[in-house]
């Protein structure tokens, strides 16, 4: 992991980063296109992470790197909970996944919702960790979910104890607690499923943390844009794009089961 980071030592020197905020995304294995904001603010700096030489913006500053950490949906993860170790001299930065478009200012999105802590956005479907697991089952390996679900369990961590949705995310760089909790959650990462709202939850629970929760639809809101991308489109050796069959199958199962219990609920009533 500290190879991995240590690719972006020289960062600030390379990419004149000196604004007050920092807004950063990751596109690895060209899985999602580079979407230029349409509101632009000048004491802002845009940075796009990518290993694809084909990502090109005239306003994001892309730093092309060549080192991926596992697989890249991991090195993803891991550029998005650990900004504490890259954007070192930035106090304010914001996560977004490539899959949202910057449809408003935001620096006016930061004077309202920045609290020099941590500050997220609800998930909009449940609010419990097992239940993400459940729904998550066909998105990674199913023995590593399983058992990642199990030793929460043993741990004590309770049903319905809060879910984020974890694709944009406000923090302060320089907050000890933030970095703690980060550092956190990139081990549980690296130690179980890279779907990183399960864990989230629990080093939340572990570390008896706080955060805010804007009381905002992260899919609908007047700032971010949310455009969809594949889900059965995955990444082998040298990041080459293919389809996961076994995946494809096991979400076509999940949404059949599914589909046989609302209606099975539906002729109860």
């Amino acid at each position: 992991m500290n190879n991995f980071i240590s690719q972006f030592s020289s960062l600030y020197d390379e990419y004149a980063l000196s604004k007050d905020i920092v807004v950063y995304t990751a596109i690895i294995g060209e899985y999602d296109k580079l979407k230029d904001p349409l509101i632009v603010d000048k004491d802002v700096d845009y940075v796009c992470f990518t290993d694809s030489d084909k990502i090109k913006s005239r306003i994001w500053k892309v730093i092309k790197f060549d080192y991926l950490y596992r697989d890249p949906r991991r090195t993803a993860r891991l550029l998005k909970v650990l900004p504490h170790l890259i954007f070192h001299r930035h106090k304010i930065n914001l996560w977004i996944d490539a899959s949202f478009l910057i449809k408003g200012s935001i620096k006016n999105f930061c004077k309202k919702y920045y609290n020099n802590s941590l500050s997220c956005f609800p998930h909009n479907e449940r609010d419990c960790v097992y239940e993400e697991i459940d729904d998550a089952i066909y998105k990674d390996n199913v023995k590593t979910l399983r058992q990642q679900a199990e030793d929460y369990k043993k741990e004590g961590l309770p049903k319905n104890f809060g879910l984020i949705s974890s694709g944009i995310l406000l923090r302060n760089n320089l907050s000890e607690k933030v970095v703690k909790l980060m550092d956190c959650w990139a081990n549980q990462i690296d130690i179980y499923s890279s779907r990183d709202q399960v864990s989230f939850s629990y080093c939340i629970w572990k570390l008896e943390e706080k955060y805010l929760l804007m009381p905002l639809n992260i899919f609908n809101n007047d700032y971010f844009e949310h455009v969809n991308h594949s889900k059965f489109i995955f990444y082998g050796k040298n990041s080459k794009k293919i389809i996961n069959v076994r995946f494809l199958i096991s979400w076509l199962r999940y949404r059949l089961n599914k589909i046989k219990i609302s209606s099975s609920k539906l002729f109860k009533k």
